[in-house]
């Protein structure tokens, strides 16, 4: 507490200087990164004021976007979505101005949460697609792992479990790793974790939350890690109570090759059978040769101990 009020008071210090200087980019810029202290420290109210600030300190496009970016984050904390849409809104148009396409394509996945957050995947999935065709044009590869992420998230938050949401998912993981961006990684591990305990694969869930657990574990990240162990520990419970309740799958004979022979003792009029073929030939055979297997009813004039079981199988 003491350390976040010294660094708030020497960020307001630096601040003061610029803008005696007249330096109105190191103004925002310091507002800026107080703003993104107190959201760090869950003071949103405060941080959405100084990202205000911060805004209205910029001159040029492109800080203006960087500031109008921090506005959305801090409204997104705060649960304003309207500020943060008209927030993420107005920073896409800034970016876009500036001609800078890496920040166009962070504004768009600002526009992209908050359409998330409201419920609208479908327009999340709009915005993420035209966002991943941004960046891979202009060679933004951490662009494009935020994109699948997002359509990942999207697809997963309508159809929980779904090949599709995974598949994407596992394409953003790839992305995340070749950028080298160990939170946007963590997030996809515990998002693609959450998707195969949906399914009830439990294997493939704890393969990718040990991974997540390893790099919560490194960074520190506990509030994180004991959500994922939670969500581990609830799908050991359902997919053990989902496994005793479904159905054993019935064993099933490979399907026969050709069709079943229309003369002779292996002639069957079922025409879908699944028997092979080299399988009739040998039964047939043996047929002819033991005859026709039976059951045999016990004999009560037969001593108990020559009697032969109840479900004796003979031939004859």
């Amino acid at each position: 507490e003491d350390g976040l009020t010294e660094a708030i008071g020497a960020l307001g210090k630096a601040r003061s200087s610029f803008k005696d200087a007249g330096d109105s980019t190191g103004e925002a810029e310091a507002l800026m990164a107080t703003a993104e202290l107190q959201l760090a420290y869950g003071d949103v109210d405060a941080a959405a004021a100084s990202a205000v600030e911060a805004s209205s300190a910029a001159s040029d496009a492109g800080m203006k976007a960087k500031t109008l970016l921090t506005v959305a984050s801090a409204n997104m904390a705060k649960g304003d979505l309207d500020a943060a849409m008209k927030a993420g809104s107005e920073a896409q148009a800034k970016a876009k101005e500036a001609s800078d396409k890496i920040l166009e394509a962070s504004a768009m996945r600002s526009v992209a949460e908050v359409k998330l957050a409201r419920g609208d995947s479908s327009g999340a999935i709009e915005t993420a697609t035209d966002m991943y065709t941004l960046a891979s044009e202009s060679g933004n590869t951490l662009g494009e792992a935020n994109a699948k992420f997002i359509l990942a998230t999207a697809v997963l938050s309508t159809d929980p479990g779904s090949t599709e949401g995974l598949t994407m998912g596992k394409e953003a993981l790839a992305l995340f790793d070749a950028a080298g961006d160990t939170f946007g990684t963590a997030s996809t591990l515990y998002m693609l974790a959450n998707g195969f305990f949906m399914r009830a694969d439990l294997e493939e869930g704890l393969k990718c939350a040990r991974e997540a657990l390893a790099i919560f574990r490194a960074t520190k990240d506990t509030e994180n890690e004991e959500m994922l162990k939670a969500l581990i520990e609830e799908a050991r419970a359902n997919t053990a109570e989902y496994r005793k309740q479904a159905p054993k799958r019935p064993m099933m004979l490979p399907a026969g090759s050709g069709p079943p022979p229309s003369t002779g003792a292996a002639a069957c009029p079922v025409t879908a059978s699944r028997v092979p073929k080299e399988l009739l030939e040998p039964a047939v055979a043996a047929r002819k040769y033991w005859g026709i297997p039976k059951m045999v009813q016990s004999d009560p004039t037969v001593d108990a101990i020559e009697r032969a079981p109840s479900h004796a199988i003979v031939f004859g």
